[in-house]
């Protein structure tokens, strides 16, 4: 039995959605799992040991067909795939009448996403049963797929290399965070296609100020080539609070860094789902995106105390965005209770 999964950007949903090759592989033991993604993504993919195949645009299209495919992308060209890839069963995004739609056994996640139009084209509907929804984005495909959800929460699975560890322990000496007694990182970014959720600037400069005030050392500034150029000007605004990275390394590096962190707070982003991967504790910052679709094996979820009103929207409606509501204390508070036991606590009287 061969299966094919189409799923190319964004990054992060591509690692997330690794967490159900587990299950895939459960259900059907002797089939091969292929994957269909971009070159960027390649590398997140890479080495996982449940993949036989591993395509992406560089390569040219999977040749052959599948008994089962699993259609992720919304993309006219992909889900056109469904003419000429198959001869099982086509779950996900589909094209009918040249229009982009989904099957009805994808229902579970579709409905609750973008392509599920209201009459009168809107997404209403949508929106509502996004926010209102109590399940994972695992449980959503598990279910989506007729297949059990586990005793433990899948997670997903992001596996590095020997050589991969040495880039990191180079960069990690060479920008100076190999020897900090206490590694505490901070990826607030979110790339350019959702900039409301991001962490604000103020909140990051902030929590640099007073991780320092506490534990005596550095913020990490972790980001992406998108990021990257704001990081100088943070930096030099921090005074020597925080510790920017750049970003002049790919991928499997930079999870690699995220791996020497005692403990990462991020926005809604790669970033997150590569400590998931890893294990690392997190302090994962919700705002116009959803909480509930995303379980913690390690980790604190921090949410605005007054909601967020730009649900899903690229852009913030408020003079102040909403993940820039939450106390200064709730974000020490967070950290300090992932910290490891031998660290000192926080004194009281965060902000």
């Amino acid at each position: 039995m061969r299966i094919l999964i189409i799923k190319r950007g964004a990054l992060g949903d591509v690692l997330r959605t690794t967490a159900l090759l587990a299950s895939l592989k459960s259900r059907w033991p002797d089939s091969e799992l292929c994957w269909l993604t971009s070159p960027e993504a390649r590398p997140l993919l890479e080495g996982n040991p449940y993949l036989g195949r591993l395509s992406s645009e560089a390569d040219g299209l999977l040749l052959g067909r599948f008994d089962r495919v699993l259609s992720m992308e919304e993309d006219p060209a992909f889900a056109a795939l469904e003419k000429t890839v198959h001869h099982g069963l086509w779950t996900g995004v589909v094209l009918r009448g040249g229009r982009l739609a989904y099957t009805a056994d994808s229902a579970a996640y579709y409905d609750l996403s973008l392509l599920h139009l209201d009459p009168d084209g809107g997404h209403a509907s949508a929106d509502e049963l996004k926010q209102t929804n109590t399940l994972t984005y695992e449980q959503l495909w598990l279910k989506a797929l007729d297949l059990p959800d586990p005793p433990q929460p899948p997670q997903p699975v992001l596996r590095l290399t020997e050589e991969d560890a040495a880039q990191a322990d180079y960069l990690a000496q060479r920008l100076g965070i190999a020897d900090l007694p206490l590694r505490i990182g901070i990826h607030p970014g979110a790339g350019a296609r959702w900039p409301s959720k991001r962490i604000p600037e103020e909140t990051t400069l902030a929590l640099a100020r007073e991780v320092r005030r506490r534990w005596g050392v550095p913020l990490i500034l972790f980001g992406g080539p998108e990021e990257a150029a704001a990081h100088p000007r943070l930096a030099a605004a921090a005074g020597g609070d925080l510790l920017d990275l750049g970003a002049d390394y790919g991928l499997r590096v930079f999870a690699a860094l995220l791996a020497r962190c005692d403990v990462l707070v991020s926005s809604d982003s790669l970033a997150l789902h590569a400590a998931r991967a890893l294990s690392r504790p997190v302090v994962a910052a919700f705002g116009p995106t959803s909480a509930g679709e995303v379980r913690l094996a390690h980790g604190t979820t921090l949410l605005p105390p007054g909601g967020c009103g730009c649900w899903y929207r690229s852009g913030c409606s408020r003079s102040k965005p909403c993940l820039g509501e939450i106390p200064l204390g709730a974000w020490i508070d967070a950290i300090a209770g992932l910290l490891p036991p031998s660290q000192p606590s926080p004194a009281s009287g965060g902000g």
